[in-house]
């Protein structure tokens, strides 16, 4: 991840496009309105499968969601602590 900007392609296996490019800090100031409890999140980009969010905490919400594939978290700042549901059960992911 770039210090300024954020860089998606697509996959060849769907079609070919130039890749996108955001300017994090910019995206962030701009849709800062968007962070704040109880749901602290706002989707970038979406494209297929691939969907990039940014998330802003504390998270107060106690749901899941259910996502078929691999996620990834990537912090910017701060302490993350994730919790997940894996086979009926809760886990608590801290870093």
């Amino acid at each position: 991840l770039a210090k300024k900007g954020l860089y998606l392609w697509k996959s060849e296996r769907t079609t070919n496009m130039a890749p996108v490019q955001y300017d994090i800090n910019e995206w962030l100031e701009q849709n800062k309105k968007y962070f704040v409890p109880p749901i602290c999140n706002k989707l970038m980009y979406k494209d297929g499968q691939l969907k990039t969010f940014f998330v802003g905490g504390p998270n107060s919400r106690k749901d899941f969601h259910m996502e078929e594939g691999e996620e990834l978290f990537y912090m910017l700042k701060g302490d993350m602590r994730l919790v997940i549901a894996e086979k009926r059960t809760i886990l608590e992911i801290s870093k």
